[in-house]
C-alpha cells in the first residue's frame, strides 16, 4: 500500500527531534484497492493545520506545542473536503449533500 502510511510526524529543527503526533485511521482495502482512493491534504488554518485524508480529518494546534484539538472519522469514502469558510470546514458527498464542522471544536453542523 504505497503512500498509505498512518503516522503524522513532527520534525522539530530547534530540538533536533522527530516524533509521532497522531496516527490516522487509514482505510484498508484488503479485498479491493481501487487506485487513487488514498489521499492526504494539509490545509493551513491561521497557525494551525488540518490533516484531511480519505477516512477523516484531524485538527492540529501548532502554537507552543503540537496538540490534536479534534478529529472526525468519515463514514463513507465519497465524503470529500470542499472548503474552509466562516470558521467552518465544509464537506460534500457524491450525492450532492453538504455539511460542515466548526473549526473551534469540530462539532458537526
Amino acid at each position: 500500500m504505497e503512500g498509505s502510511g498512518s503516522s503524522v510526524y513532527l520534525l522539530d529543527l530547534a530540538e533536533q527531534s522527530l516524533k509521532i503526533v497522531t496516527n490516522l485511521n487509514r482505510s484498508k482495502f484488503d479485498f479491493y484497492n481501487p487506485g487513487g482512493v488514498y489521499h492526504l491534504a494539509l490545509v493551513q488554518v491561521d497557525e494551525d493545520l488540518l490533516v484531511i485524508y480519505e477516512a477523516g480529518i484531524v485538527y492540529l494546534e501548532l502554537k507552543d506545542r503540537v496538540n490534536v484539538r479534534w478529529s472526525y472519522q468519515n463514514q463513507y469514502l465519497d465524503w470529500t473536503f470542499d472548503k474552509i469558510e466562516d470558521g467552518l470546514v465544509w464537506y460534500q458527498s457524491g450525492q450532492d449533500e453538504r455539511w460542515g464542522y466548526r473549526l473551534a471544536d469540530g462539532k458537526s453542523i
